[in-house]
């Protein structure tokens, strides 16, 4: 019984993580983030036909970051950058390959190869639509 109960515990807790680094559309968001050793760390984003994603970033050492959205046919990667301190871009919605009216999710996502922190700044606005 009280191990059923850590474990609905811990899911919950995990469930709940997940949930908050999910943000809608809104105005421009700042962002700051440590990211752990060979840990990633993720902000997903709701975009509509008509919307855009504007970004930017910069960290305190080399990471790897890519923008990805979930596809019938798997994952899909319109932005990918290695080893890379800072970038600034734009993903249309409406352009991308495999989008459909169901598909809304984008999420930017950086990878940390090294063994220590690495601090994140991240700013970023959803443009267009309604």
């Amino acid at each position: 019984m009280a191990f059923s109960l850590r474990l609905a515990t811990v899911l919950s807790l995990l469930i709940s993580a997940t949930l908050i680094s999910c943000a809608v559309a809104g105005p421009r968001k700042g962002i700051e983030a440590m990211i752990e050793p060979y840990r990633s760390y993720e902000e997903c984003v709701e975009l509509r036909r008509g919307e855009t994603l504007e970004y930017s970033f910069t960290s305190s050492r080399p990471l790897d970051f890519n923008i990805h959205y979930h596809a019938m046919d798997g994952l899909c990667y319109p932005v990918s950058g290695k080893n890379i301190r800072s970038h600034k871009g734009k993903l249309v919605c409406a352009e991308q390959e495999y989008y459909t009216e169901d598909q809304e999710y984008f999420c930017m996502m950086w990878e940390n190869h090294e063994d220590s922190f690495i601090s994140l700044k991240l700013r970023y606005a959803i443009t267009g639509g309604k």
